[in-house]
C-alpha cells in the first residue's frame, strides 16, 4: 500500500518538474530570438544550446541552425537543419515552417563541398583539419565549408599520409589513400665492425692489404699540365662569351623592332596630305619625330648587336682553345645589317 502512495505522490512531482523544464526552454528560445533581432547571433546561439540541453525539439534545433547560418557555421547549420526536418515531420511547428527551413537549407548548402576518402589499410584513422572524422573507408563523406583542408591519415606500422585538398562549394572530391608500411632495415648493408668489402672470404688478408698499399697509377705532375685540358683562364671566358651573344641577340631584336616602327611612321607620314606641305602640322611633326627616334634606336641596336657578336665570337674562340672536340670551338652570331636591311651572320671555327 505504501508503494502505491509513493507512486501517486511522485508522478505529479515528475510531471510538474518536466513542465517547468519545458517552460525554461521556451523562455531561453524567446531570449535567443530577441538577441537575433539585435544581430547578436553568437549570444543567441548560446541561449538556443541551453534550451536544446533541456528539451531536444525540432523547433529548438532549427533555431540553432538559423543562428549558425548567420555566423557562417555552415557545416553545423546543415546538420541541425537536416535533423530538424527529418525528425520534425510530425511536429506542427516544423510543418508550418517547412518552406522557410528548406529555403535556408538551400542557401547553406551553396557554401559546402563534400570530401570522400577511401583506401588502405582498413581502420586507419582519418583527420580533417586535425579533427577525427572516422576510419578508412569513411562511412559518410565529410562536409567542408573551407576551400582547402588538411587531410591526414594515420595507422600503426604505417607512414603518416598528409595532403592539402581543395574542395570548392558544391563540389565533391574523392581522395584515395594507400599508406606505406614502415619496414625495418633489411640488414644488407655492412654494419660497423664488419670486415671491409676488399677483405672478403675469398681474398687473403695479406693480399687485400697489399692491394690497398699499391696505387693504380702515378698522379700527374703538378708542374706539367696536360695539353688536352683547357686552362682555367680560357674556360672562364665561356660565360662572358654567352653573355655577349645574348646581348647581341637583344641588340638585334631592338634594331628589328625599331626598323619596323620607322617604316610604319614613314608610311604614315607619306599617307597624310597635310604632311606634304612646307609647314608641318603638330601631328606631322610628332610622326616625323617618332620616325627619327626609331631610326636612331635601330642604328644603336644594330651597332651594339654587331659589336657584341664579334666580341662573343672572339671569346668563344679563346674559351675553346685546347678542346678535344673541334666542333666545340665553333661559334655563330647573327646581326642586322643596316645597309642591306637584313641580317648578317658570322661563323668562327
Amino acid at each position: 500500500m505504501s508503494r502505491w502512495v509513493l507512486l501517486c505522490v511522485g508522478l505529479p512531482s515528475f510531471f510538474g518538474w518536466a513542465q517547468v523544464r519545458a517552460e525554461d526552454a521556451d523562455e531561453l528560445v524567446k531570449r535567443g530570438i530577441e538577441l537575433r533581432r539585435k544581430a547578436k547571433d553568437a549570444e543567441a546561439l548560446a541561449e538556443f544550446k541551453k534550451a536544446w540541453a533541456i528539451s531536444k525539439t525540432p523547433r529548438i534545433e532549427a533555431q540553432m541552425a538559423f543562428a549558425e547560418q548567420a555566423l557562417g557555421l555552415w557545416v553545423a547549420a546543415e546538420e541541425h537543419i537536416l535533423d530538424a526536418l527529418t525528425h520534425g515531420q510530425s511536429d506542427p511547428w516544423t510543418k508550418k515552417n517547412s518552406a522557410t527551413l528548406n529555403s535556408a537549407l538551400t542557401i547553406i548548402q551553396t557554401h559546402l563541398g563534400t570530401l570522400s576518402v577511401w583506401g588502405t589499410p582498413a581502420g586507419a584513422a582519418v583527420f580533417v583539419n586535425e579533427k577525427s572524422v572516422g576510419t578508412l573507408p569513411l562511412e559518410h563523406p565529410v562536409r567542408l565549408s573551407d576551400d582547402s583542408a588538411i587531410l591526414r591519415v594515420r595507422a600503426d606500422g604505417f607512414r603518416e599520409w598528409t595532403r592539402t585538398v581543395r574542395v570548392d562549394p558544391g563540389q565533391t572530391v574523392r581522395e584515395h589513400v594507400e599508406l606505406i608500411p614502415i619496414k625495418a632495415a633489411n640488414g644488407t648493408g655492412i654494419a660497423r665492425g664488419d670486415t671491409s668489402p676488399a677483405e672478403s672470404a675469398d681474398t687473403p688478408a695479406s693480399e687485400a692489404k697489399a692491394a690497398a698499399t699499391i696505387p693504380e697509377a702515378s698522379p700527374p705532375s703538378a708542374t706539367a699540365p696536360r695539353a688536352d685540358v683547357p686552362s682555367s683562364s680560357s674556360r672562364g671566358l665561356r660565360p662572358y662569351a654567352w653573355a655577349a651573344g645574348a646581348g647581341a641577340v637583344l641588340g638585334l631584336g631592338l634594331g628589328v623592332v625599331e626598323t619596323l616602327v620607322a617604316y610604319n611612321k614613314r608610311n604614315q607620314f607619306n599617307n597624310m596630305m597635310e604632311c606634304g606641305t612646307s609647314s608641318l602640322t603638330s601631328t606631322c611633326r610628332t610622326i616625323q619625330g617618332d620616325h627619327d627616334q626609331a631610326v636612331t634606336l635601330a642604328t644603336v641596336g644594330y651597332a651594339s648587336a654587331g659589336g657584341l657578336a664579334v666580341l662573343s665570337a672572339v671569346l668563344f674562340i679563346l674559351s675553346s682553345a685546347g678542346d678535344e672536340n673541334p666542333s666545340a670551338s665553333m661559334a655563330q652570331a647573327c646581326v642586322g645589317d643596316v645597309a642591306l636591311r637584313g641580317v648578317a651572320c658570322v661563323f668562327s671555327f
